[in-house]
C-alpha cells in the first residue's frame, strides 16, 4: 500500500512537473523568447552541459547565445532560467532584482561560508554597514606600501626563472602574492611565501578553489551527498582545505584578539568610519570586525571566519586571474607592452627603486585602459544571478519573480 502510494506521488509530481514546464515554455515563447528544443522532465536543459570541462563550458554558453539570441529560457534541473546577454535588460535586473538565486547562494554557502557574498535581506544590510569601513577609500590608499612590497618581492621571484629561453607557469607565484596581500591588508599578519604553514594554507586555498569551482558548471555535483558519491577525492580534499583554513584563521583571530585585549583597543575611540580609518591606528579588515558588534552583541569567530575567507577567495583568486591575463595579454600585443612600459618608464626612469605612490597610480592612464579592456575581454565573473521579488516590464517582455535570471 506504501508503495502504491508513493508511485501515486511521483507520478502526480511529474505530471504537475512536466505541466509548469509547458505553461512557462509558452509563456515566454508568447514573447519571442526561444528556448532549447528537447527540455526533459526533472533534468530540463542539463543535457547541454552534461560532460563540460570549466574552457568547455563558457563556449558552450556563447553557443547557446548565438543559436538562440541574446534573451532565451532554460531549465537547470527544476529551476527555470533566463539568459540574458542583453544590455536593455541588465538595467532592470540589476538595479530592481536584489535576491540571489538559490543554486548561486547554496555553492557560495559551502564555499566560502555565511559571508557578505552569501547572506540577504536584512543581515545582508547589516553586515554591509558593518564592513564599510573595511573598504573606505582612505584605508585601501594606506594599503599603498604593502601593495608595492609585494609586488616587488614577486617581480624578485619571476626574475630566476626568466631566462628567455624556458617557460614556466607564472599562476602560482602570482597567486602567492595576492594570498600574501589580502592576508596583510585584512590581518595585519605578514607571512612568508616559504614558510610551511602558508604553504600549506596557499595550496588548501588552491586546492579548494578548483574542486568547489568544478560544481558550478556541472549540476549534477551540486547536492552535497551526489558530490561525495561522485567526486569522493574532490570533496575530501575540499573538505580537508576547509578544515585547514578554518584552524589557521582560528589561530590569527585568537591572537590579533589578544594584541587588541592588551592595547585596549587604542585603535576604535569613537566608533565611526572616519575615526576607524583615519584614526591614531590603521584598522584593518580583521580588527574592524573584532571591535564591532551585531545587535549589540560581538561578532562571533563563525561570521569573523566567514568573512576573512569570503575575502580571501574572491579577493585572491580574481586579482591573480586578472594579472595573468593582463600579463597574457601584453604579451600577445607587443605594441601595447611598449607604450605601458615606456608609461611607466617615465615615472621611473631617474630612480627606479623608489616605492610607488598614490600620486603615480593617478599618472598611469595608458596601463589603466590596458587592465580595464582585461577585464572586459576577460571578465572574472563572467555570469551573476538575481531573482526579482515582483514582476517587472522590460520593453515587450514581462520578467516573472519565480525565474532566475542569469546576466552574462
Amino acid at each position: 500500500m506504501f508503495a502504491l502510494l508513493v508511485i501515486i506521488a511521483l507520478v502526480t509530481l511529474l505530471v504537475w512537473h512536466y505541466l509548469h514546464m509547458r505553461s512557462v515554455a509558452r509563456k515566454f515563447s508568447s514573447q519571442g523568447i526561444a528556448r532549447p528544443p528537447l527540455t526533459l522532465p526533472i533534468i530540463g536543459d542539463s543535457l547541454l552541459f552534461l560532460g563540460l570541462s570549466r574552457t568547455e563550458f563558457p563556449i558552450r554558453l556563447k553557443n547557446l547565445f548565438e543559436r538562440f539570441g541574446n534573451v532565451y529560457h532554460a531549465w537547470i534541473g527544476p529551476y527555470s532560467i533566463l539568459m540574458v546577454a542583453d544590455v536593455n535588460y541588465y538595467k532592470v535586473i540589476l538595479r530592481d532584482a536584489v535576491s540571489k538565486p538559490y543554486i548561486t547562494t547554496y555553492v557560495l554557502k559551502q564555499a566560502v561560508g555565511a559571508g557578505l557574498l552569501v547572506v540577504a535581506g536584512e543581515e545582508w544590510r547589516v553586515r554591509r554597514k558593518m564592513l564599510n569601513p573595511a573598504f573606505h577609500i582612505k584605508l585601501i590608499e594606506s594599503f599603498i606600501e604593502v601593495f608595492d612590497e609585494h609586488s616587488r618581492t614577486l617581480t624578485q621571484r619571476l626574475q630566476q626563472h626568466a631566462d628567455g629561453k624556458s617557460t614556466f607557469d607564472i599562476y602560482p607565484f602570482i597567486s602567492d602574492m595576492a594570498v600574501c596581500t589580502i592576508f596583510e591588508t585584512t590581518m595585519g599578519f605578514k607571512p612568508d611565501p616559504n614558510d610551511l604553514d602558508f604553504r600549506k594554507y596557499s595550496s588548501a586555498v588552491h586546492d579548494f578553489i578548483f574542486n568547489e569551482s568544478e560544481r558550478l558548471v556541472k549540476p549534477w555535483l551540486l547536492p552535497r551527498f551526489a558530490y561525495y558519491m561522485l567526486r569522493y577525492r574532490n570533496f575530501k580534499k575540499s573538505s580537508a582545505a576547509t578544515a585547514y583554513m578554518r584552524d589557521f584563521h582560528t589561530k590569527i583571530i585568537r591572537k590579533k584578539r589578544q594584541e587588541l585585549e592588551e592595547t585596549n583597543n587604542n585603535a576604535t575611540q569613537t566608533g565611526d568610519v572616519d575615526d576607524k580609518v583615519s584614526g591614531p591606528k590603521r584598522q584593518n579588515f580583521l580588527e574592524i570586525l573584532l571591535t564591532s558588534s551585531i545587535d549589540g552583541k560581538p561578532v562571533s569567530d563563525d561570521v569573523i571566519h566567514d568573512e576573512i575567507l569570503t575575502m580571501v577567495m574572491a579577493g585572491s583568486d580574481t586579482s591573480a586571474h586578472t594579472l595573468c591575463y593582463v600579463l597574457y595579454l601584453l604579451s600577445r600585443h607587443p605594441d601595447v607592452q611598449q607604450k605601458a612600459f615606456l608609461e611607466i618608464f617615465s615615472l621611473y626612469a631617474i630612480d627606479s627603486e623608489r616605492s610607488i605612490t598614490m600620486q603615480d597610480l593617478s599618472k598611469l592612464k595608458y596601463l589603466e585602459c590596458v587592465i580595464k579592456e582585461t577585464l572586459r575581454v576577460y571578465p572574472i565573473v563572467p555570469f551573476c544571478g538575481r531573482v526579482f521579488d515582483e514582476d517587472k516590464v522590460v520593453g515587450t517582455v514581462c520578467l516573472l519573480t519565480i525565474f532566475f535570471f542569469y546576466c552574462f
